[in-house]
Order: structure tokens, then sequence, then C-alpha cells
């Protein structure tokens, strides 16, 4: 988020410690924290936590879990162990613990916490998370988006994605692949489906009441696509920033999804180094629907058309294709959809779906 009115979830206190804070590990096989290391990167977990974690009252249970060992661990060993105790007690299934076992640098002082997704220069080599671009029988598109990519660096790979689209008479958009990432990137592409000024989930943080909307923009790169009907696949790997949008457009009545439930994540944040090994996922903020006054957290987005994910592709295909026909929309090929409906197994087996 780099406009001044999207920066409400800046955080700018400063650490006014040393880089790590970290007692001078024991003489042990890498990768082994000491009891004494365990107890440090616990106080730098609390210091973190109580500094910018969105929701304080859940905090003291949480940190008293997080209890070192009376041996020497492993970094992974403990990274999952306190993850677990992090996600349970915060009720927060982006709450984790990650171990590096590769040195990480020391975080700038000024560092930004807001949720802003990877990387520019991740996502370039990862196409923006754009995967797939296909148009199948009967004019129906396909999107597969894995990613939720910094606007700023990504817009036009999107754009014209979706202007290879933009003559379909109706879209699959697949991210039963997509982690999340950037809120911004949610807003930019719900700007494409839903007219301007629709609000969105609004980030919410308990800890000073602050609220940041959202709400979809005018006049963005590519085409206008608010009357195109909107499949939207999920499953299990779907979380975050990916939630968000299949949320927000399932709940203003502008997309069917179809799958499996998503991962249930709904709390915006950003990984923070807390040790040379590890980084801490810190939530900024929660999720908040102006439709459902809640969101997604713990249960997920729950699709309209429930199949399990892999099969996902395919009924959506069939889904798109009775919808075309039954509302009768107009088709350059008279009769092809009737005939592709009455043998969509084959076709979607021919099409690989």
């Amino acid at each position: 988020m780099t406009t001044p009115e999207r920066q409400g979830l800046v955080l700018a206190a400063a650490l006014m410690f040393s880089p790590w804070g970290m007692a001078a590990p024991a003489a042990l096989a890498p990768g082994l924290l000491a009891p004494a290391e365990q107890a440090a990167l616990g106080q730098q977990i609390a210091r973190r936590l109580n500094q910018d974690y969105h929701d304080p009252a859940r905090l003291p249970a949480a940190l008293a879990a997080l209890k070192p060992q009376a041996e020497p661990l492993p970094g992974p060993v403990l990274a999952e162990a306190w993850t677990r105790q992090l996600q349970s007690q915060l009720q927060d299934a982006h709450a984790r613990l990650v171990y590096s076992p590769e040195a990480l640098p020391p975080e700038a002082e000024d560092a930004k916490d807001t949720p802003s997704g990877p990387p520019p220069e991740v996502m370039r080599h990862l196409n923006c998370g754009v995967e797939r671009v296909e148009h199948y029988p009967g004019n129906i598109g396909y999107l597969r988006v894995d990613a939720m990519a910094p606007p700023e660096a990504c817009a036009p790979t999107l754009a014209a994605a979706l202007q290879v689209l933009a003559q379909s008479d109706a879209l699959i958009l697949d991210l039963r692949r997509n982690g999340g990432g950037s809120p911004a990137m949610v807003q930019w592409l719900a700007s494409h489906f839903l007219p301007p000024g629709t609000p969105l989930s609004a980030m919410v943080r308990a800890r000073d009441t602050t609220r940041e909307s959202l709400a979809t923009m005018p006049g963005l790169p590519g085409p206008a696509l608010q009357q195109l009907p909107l499949y939207l696949l999920i499953g299990p790997k779907t979380f975050s920033a990916g939630e968000h949008l299949a949320y927000d457009l399932q709940q203003a009545g502008r997309a069917t999804v179809v799958g499996e439930a998503s991962g249930g994540g709904a709390n915006p944040g950003v990984f923070r180094t807390v040790h040379p090994h590890f980084r801490l996922w810190v939530s900024l903020a929660r999720s908040v629907s102006p439709v459902t006054g809640g969101n997604w957290e713990g249960q997920g987005v729950l699709p309209q058309v429930r199949v399990p994910a892999p099969d996902a592709r395919r009924a959506a295909y069939g889904r798109a294709l009775k919808d075309l026909v039954e509302g009768r929309v107009p088709s350059g090929l008279p009769g092809e959809r009737e005939e592709l409906l009455g043998e969509v197994d084959e076709v979607a087996r021919r099409l690989g779906l």
C-alpha cells in the first residue's frame, strides 16, 4: 500500500534494542538452540507481538504457551511446536514461526509494518502469479492466478491477461493455488468485476480501533468485466489475500465459488525477523466484511458448488455452459453450447480439465 490514504496500518515504532537481543549461543551443533537461546527467542517474539499484534487481548495466553525446553532443540522442531501454540492460542491461521538454516540479514529500522505481499522482484520472476490464460469451447475464458502480486509491479501483466479474455462470455478464475499476497491486488482485481466504489473487506485493529476501508476503484487499466459471469475456483491451498478476493466477490453476489473450503486465514500482516534464523508472522489487522460483519478466519470461504478441489475446473466449466444455455446468452456459433453441454464430460476430458 503506497498511497498516503492507505497507510493506516503503518506502525512507526522502532526497535529500541540491539539487532537481535539474543544471548550468545552455547557451543552446539548448527541448528540447535540451547534452553537459554530458546528463552531469548521467546522474549523477542513477545516484544514484537506486544508491539504490533492487532489484538493484544489474545497475547498473554499465547506467549505463556511458548515454553523453553530443558534440552537443546533443533530450529525446525522448535518452529513447528511454537507455530502450533501460536495458531491455537491466537486463533490465527496466519500465525507462524519459520526457521531458516541460512542466516537472515538484520531488518532495517525503518522497515514498514504494512501488508504488502511478496517483493516486486520475486513476483516478476513468477510472472506476477499468472500461470495460465486459456480459452475454452463455448467462449469461456480461464485464468489461473497463484499469488496476489503488488499492483505497482504487476498490474500490466494482470491487465494483459484479462484483456486476452475480455471477449469471453464467462470467466473461470482459478485461485486454488493462490496463497495470498497484497491486499492492494485484491482491490485492483475486484475493481474489474465490481462497480467503482463498492466496499470491500476493511482491515481493522482492536489495538487502537483503527479501520482501513477498501473499495473498488475507477479508471484502472484493463477491461471492465462487471457484467461477465464469473466462476471462482478455491480449495484448501487458497489462503489469505486469495480468500479475501473470493469472499468479497461471493458476498457481493458477483461470483459463483466452486471447489472446497479455503484455508481460513483472514488476518493480514507481515513477516518480521526475530532471530538470525527465525522469522515471525505478525498479524496487523483482521478483515471485516461490509456485508457480513465477519470474515473467513477458521472456516474458510465456503463454495456454493462443493466438489473436490481437483475437479473444480471441470465442474465450473460445465456450470458455466449450463448457465449460458439456460440464460439464452447469444453465441456466435448457434447450437454450439447445447452440443458441448450434451457431452461435457468428454469435452472436459479432451481439454484436460
